[in-house]
């Protein structure tokens, strides 16, 4: 099936002009005289940069745009202080000392929920920072301490973007630093959770679906690491499989960290992705984390691994160790 394109994009996503000059007349009387430009599959389902918001005033809700939090929850606000990891504008939770929880349901009703095609891969991606308020580490090198950052969830799967650090699986990170993951957590709608596979071992009591670094040098005791104040890029790609022959891998600020192939990434007949969440828990497991700043800019949900490329995400925000050990394998898709 073929999807129609906003006409902005038309020519640079659809006709493929190159470097052709073309003018706004004929452009307009293309599309009068052929209707809407037919494009490919490729689709993206979610997209917020916060560009067209103003300082000061909270995230969008309503229609079609919705950030939904939950009653005395932090919302989110539009700042532009220290420059975003993309254009001039982000979005930032101020967290309070000791918070458990911030969860936050984030869609786009014209566009979400949808049934995403199985065997298709579906690129969830931000940039994000975590900021330090006087200096206070926010999460620690040596013990338990996770937010669940970003995921998509839905009715036969669920997948997540993690930050912090998760000793058993991440290893310890350097004071005052911190890390990232992907995970597939063992509760969601109708979906009982898998796990990473053989290629990426689940140490932890083998109920949470936490994927481990095994890719260019990076392993459970050789972590990314991440610097606070500073932004940077991820990216999760999860190939949907209600088999054996999906595949889950991260990128960092460009590089690839984990991958797991030949594993099952959905469940049943009727998977949906419904919607993204954002910070469904803070600090867990011990939920003592000191005040601080999360910040985000350009969430993207596609399934276009140009899309990825375009936004920038393919080389990163610039923060942190993530010069892998190793030479690059490149930023192709298996």
């Amino acid at each position: 099936m073929l999807k129609a394109c906003k006409i902005k994009y038309s020519i640079k996503t659809c006709l493929s002009v190159g470097k052709v000059q073309t003018s706004k007349f004929i452009i307009i009387l293309f599309v009068g005289l052929f209707g809407l430009v037919q494009c490919s599959e490729a689709a993206q389902y979610f997209y917020y940069d916060a560009e067209s918001g103003t300082v000061g005033n909270n995230v969008p809700t309503g229609s079609p745009l919705n950030f939904y939090a939950s009653p005395g929850n932090p919302i989110a606000t539009v700042q532009s202080s220290g420059g975003a990891g993309q254009g001039s504008k982000y979005f930032q939770w101020d967290v309070p000392a000791g918070t458990q929880s911030i969860y936050t349901e984030v869609t786009d009703f014209s566009r979400m929920p949808f049934s995403p095609s199985i065997g298709s891969t579906y690129y969830l991606a931000a940039f994000f920072r975590v900021d330090r308020i006087g200096g206070a580490e926010v999460f620690s090198s040596t013990e338990t301490r996770a937010d669940k950052y970003l995921e998509f969830d839905g009715t036969g799967t669920r997948w997540l973007i993690a930050i912090g650090s998760w000793i058993s699986v991440t290893g310890s990170v350097p004071a005052n630093h911190y890390t990232v993951w992907i995970s597939d957590p063992a509760s969601g709608n109708g979906y009982n959770g898998h796990h990473c596979g053989a290629s990426l071992p689940e140490n932890d009591s083998g109920s949470n679906g936490l994927c481990q670094a095994n890719q260019n040098g990076y392993s459970p005791t050789n972590p990314v690491v991440l610097d606070y104040e500073t932004w940077n890029s991820v990216v999760m790609g999860i190939k949907l499989s209600t088999s054996t022959t999906g595949s889950a891998t991260m990128w960092v600020n460009g590089v690839k960290v984990s991958e797991a192939l030949n594993i099952q990434t959905a469940e049943g007949s009727g998977v949906t992705i419904d919607q993204l969440e954002m910070l469904g828990t803070v600090c867990q497991n011990n939920f003592d984390c000191p005040s601080h700043v999360i910040k985000t800019d350009a969430v993207m949900l596609t399934d276009s691994w140009t899309d990825i490329v375009n936004g920038g995400y393919a080389t990163g925000g610039g923060g942190g160790d993530t010069t892998p050990p190793a030479a690059p394998s490149g930023l192709s898709v298996s």
